[in-house]
């Protein structure tokens, strides 16, 4: 029993800060409120990557849409326009923000209608490995940039 209870001890503290340590964090994650017949909303949040390393995030899902794409809005000639983007890459020690009118995700085809105040459940897959879901609370937010889809 004693070495079962080390053993524990053992998994518990060499392993534990192995899941526990955050290499990249989500903050501020939201999506914006749209009235219930828009079928495509955007979402928008914060890494902060604390790693020595690039990272791509490759991925989003969510069991509350349909797909999630990568956007970026792009202004030419006066006209904003959306450009779907593969990935993102969040350089090396350092932040990177999804904003209105910059990039952005793409959340197409809610399941159910989303108010101000629900929260959502996300996850981003990133190249390095790690998977992180989020929450993000549907806000009301600038549209701005999403008028063109």
């Amino acid at each position: 029993m004693r070495i079962f209870i080390w053993f524990l001890f053992y998994i518990f503290i060499i392993v534990q800060p192995v899941h526990a340590l955050n290499n990249i964090e989500i903050e501020d994650a939201w999506i914006s409120e749209a009235p219930p017949t828009v079928k495509i909303l955007a979402g928008y949040f914060t890494i902060v990557n604390h790693t020595e390393d690039p990272v791509d995030l490759i991925s989003a899902q969510s069991q509350a849409f349909e797909r999630i794409e990568f956007h970026l809005s792009k202004t030419r000639d006066g006209v904003a326009h959306m450009q779907k983007q593969e990935s993102t890459t969040i350089p090396a020690k350092s932040e990177f923000s999804f904003t209105p009118g910059a990039y952005h995700l793409m959340l197409f085809n809610p399941m159910q209608a989303l108010n101000s105040g629900d929260f959502v459940q996300l996850q981003l897959v990133f190249s390095n490995g790690d998977s992180i879901d989020i929450k993000a609370e549907v806000k009301r937010g600038d549209h701005s940039g999403h008028h063109n889809h």
